[in-house]
């Protein structure tokens, strides 16, 4: 019995061993096991990065190609080595050859004598003192039609060729009644065939130019350029240092479309010329108003420059600086009021009497354009003055608790402790706040409270930073406990990695958020190791707008 009971304790000496040395190797292999997964999601995550990488090399290296593509292209089109190229420099070369001759023949203009003849011997006084070759080149004249010569109009079916003409006046400037191809032209006359078209163009070019003693020189000169276009029309184009003369014939439904539109430019213009004007009056009337506000709104009292004893509507100034690259913004506290009345008149007071953002006085009437006055919501209002170099200046009336809101500093804020919400909590919000409908994501008609999303690299000194990340309109809701929920579901559940609420990753990335609350408005904040600062917040939809970086559009997300 005593053996047998030996041998049954060695037994279990033995087996409590061999328990032990499984569970030894149970726990490093379990230790083998996460680092292989920790290994494995380092790796994962390097891999992601490195495939972003290589994505930005890609476009950028496709961006490379293109601009060398285009400067190749250009510098072959500028020494000729294309079509277009050629084109150009043979261009180039007739215009050099057209202004030396213009020169030649300016000067040879001026040696001849000077007399006046009378516009109907003209061309046989030009040619018995000149040139007899000069008389058989304008023969054709004789022989003009005197339908061409004195054209009437036809009816309008008959109407398909119209011939126009451009010239320099006096002063040396294009004048005319209608705009074709970048230059104003005047209509002469209408045809039903393209041969009345033409031959009446030529005529005009020739014999009824608008130059006076210019014509008498047309036969000596190589100047004038005859085109056929494509359909038949004509182009006549004579040019010198002293005068421009074009005659052209174009299709008369064309000649009616470019009228047409050239009406409705005109008749835009006057709408808006008017509109203007109107601006300008209503502008000027509220102008003379504000010169005999109240002297409590010209100097508020002192009760009213508190700014912790707000009366109800605050009037602040913005000023952000001009300079390229600097985002700097400065907001001030002027004075609050009980309406909303009293505050706009101070608002505009300010801007265009008392603290102007220019040097001339305001009621010049040419300086009523600088203003740009609208309305934000409720009838209060906000003045705005922009200048590329200078900045810009804004007089905005808000409600006090708003500006609390953006005037807002560290000692209005509470920090909670990080603890990662249940999954099961997230999925039974309401549908309102999991999915908002498209009334909530409406950023032209925003509710009470607005929940934004910001990414992007912080200044870490590794990722190129262009400062902090938009602010995204995400939805709008009506109570800030419906806006606060589709915050902390839209950080923790609609996060940009897309990882799922409980898993390793999930907790690896999103483990270390921050969650701050202003004035009890949440904002959660998180920066994983060598990724993106995520941040979503809670603001009053009035102030959106005026929080540094908001981007006021609606979420398609």
């Amino acid at each position: 019995r005593r053996r047998s009971e030996d041998a049954e304790a060695a037994a279990r000496a033995e087996a409590e061993g061999l328990r032990n040395e499984l569970r030894e190797a149970r726990f490093y292999l379990e230790e083998a096991r996460k680092a292989t997964k920790a290994r494995i999601r380092s790796l994962e995550r390097m891999l992601k990065q490195k495939e972003r990488r290589e994505k930005e090399t890609d476009e950028t290296i496709a961006d490379l190609r293109t601009q060398i593509y285009r400067l190749t292209k250009a510098k072959d089109a500028f020494h000729g080595k294309t079509g277009e190229g050629r084109r150009n420099v043979e261009q180039g070369a007739r215009q050099k050859e057209a202004r030396e001759r213009n020169v030649a023949e300016k000067e040879h203009y001026d040696a001849l004598p000077r007399r006046k003849i009378a516009p109907s011997r003209r061309l046989t006084a030009v040619a018995e003192e000149k040139s007899p070759a000069l008389l058989e080149k304008w023969a054709w004249t004789k022989l003009t039609p005197a339908h061409i010569v004195n054209p009437t109009m036809p009816t309008k079916a008959k109407r398909r060729f119209a011939v126009m003409y451009s010239c320099w006046d006096e002063d040396g400037i294009k004048v005319g009644e209608l705009e074709h191809d970048g230059e104003m032209v005047h209509f002469d006359a209408a045809f039903e065939t393209l041969d009345d078209a033409n031959q009446r163009a030529q005529h005009v070019f020739y014999c009824q130019n608008k130059f006076g003693e210019a014509v008498e020189i047309f036969g000596e000169r190589e100047g004038i350029e005859k085109e056929t276009q494509e359909d038949g029309t004509l182009n006549l184009i004579f040019g010198s240092l002293l005068v421009e003369w074009r005659v052209f014939v174009l299709p008369y439904l064309e000649y009616l479309m470019e009228l047409k539109k050239q009406k409705e430019a005109l008749e835009k213009a006057r709408k808006y010329q008017e509109e203007e004007q109107q601006k300008r009056q209503e502008r000027t009337d509220v102008l003379h108003k504000i010169r005999d506000v109240p002297a409590r709104i010209q100097n508020p009292p002192k009760t009213s420059r508190v700014p912790s004893k707000g009366k109800g509507f605050t009037v602040m100034k913005t000023n952000r600086s001009g300079r390229r690259g600097d985002c700097r913004r400065s907001i001030s506290f002027d004075s609050s009021f009980k309406t909303k009345d009293d505050a706009n008149m101070r608002a505009r007071y300010l801007f265009y009497v008392d603290d102007p953002p220019w040097d001339e006085e305001i009621f010049d009437l040419n300086l009523l354009d600088l203003g740009e006055e609208n309305e934000i919501v409720d009838g209060m209002v906000s003045i705005k003055y922009s200048h590329p170099d200078y900045g810009s200046t804004v007089f905005t009336v808000l409600p006090d608790n708003v500006f609390a809101f953006i005037n807002s500093g560290h000692g209005d804020q509470k920090v909670y402790d990080h603890s990662l919400p249940n999954k099961k909590k997230l999925d039974k919000m309401p549908a309102k706040v999991r999915k908002p409908p498209a009334a909530c994501r409406n950023a032209a008609k925003k509710k009470q409270y607005t929940v934004w999303s910001s990414l992007g690299y912080g200044n870490d000194g590794f990722h190129t930073y262009y400062g902090p990340p938009g602010k995204e309109f995400f939805a709008s809701f009506d109570t800030m406990e419906e806006a606060n929920l589709a915050a902390e579901h839209k950080f923790f559940v609609v996060n940009p990695w897309g990882f799922d609420p409980g898993d390793d990753d999930y907790k690896a990335t999103i483990g270390s958020f921050s969650k701050v609350s202003t004035r009890n408005f949440v904002k959660y904040s998180v920066t994983p190791d060598d990724d993106r600062c995520w941040t979503v917040g809670v603001a009053p939809s009035i102030a959106f707008r005026y929080l540094k970086d908001a981007v006021d559009k609606s979420s398609t997300d």
